[in-house]
């Protein structure tokens, strides 16, 4: 995995969910995460809420291959231990067609698609589909970094997108 102390990525959020009347309203939001290493092998991720809860709000501690190695106390997050951070990053190995990844969301397996385009990047788009929702994670096809994602929900008409709005990664943001 290409991190580096200091490295940092943010997405901006626009989200159309029904509150409580069931009236469909638009929100805007933005979460981060931040990288810091720990030591030559061992870096932490941070990931902050934004001011709706649309962020993580979770931390990993994860070595060079992007495996996870501890995590913060919440329930969420304490079965990770040994799986891939591929929250964040896309491995080399994963970038292929038909490959079947996990994200640590707990939305299920994503099958990567076939290279696309979105949001002026070219990307892997990695698609979990549900019986109500379905989710894509978009990969930028080079790097590997999430440069975004969308949520779709047929039983409430909820939306939502994710687009990496700044990040020191290597990769630009639009």
């Amino acid at each position: 995995m290409p991190l580096a102390d200091g490295q940092h990525l943010t997405y901006g959020v626009s989200l159309d969910a029904p509150d409580a009347s069931h009236q469909i309203v638009h929100m805007d939001d933005s979460y981060m995460y931040e990288i810091k290493a720990l030591d030559n092998a061992r870096w932490h991720v941070e990931g902050s809420r934004g001011q709706f809860s649309t962020g993580p709000g979770s931390s990993y501690t994860i070595d060079k291959s992007a495996t996870i190695t501890a995590q913060d106390q919440s329930e969420f997050a304490k079965w990770k231990v040994g799986r891939r951070f591929n929250d964040l990053w896309l491995a080399p190995d994963d970038r292929q067609t038909g490959k079947v990844t996990h994200p640590l969301d707990d939305f299920g397996d994503f099958t990567v698609g076939p290279e696309a385009v979105w949001h002026q990047w070219d990307v892997l788009p990695a698609v979990s589909t549900g019986t109500d929702t379905t989710k894509t994670r978009y990969y930028e096809a080079t790097s590997g970094w999430l440069v975004g994602m969308e949520l779709e929900r047929t039983t409430d008409g909820s939306r939502r997108v994710d687009v990496l709005s700044d990040a020191n990664v290597g990769i630009p943001t639009h």
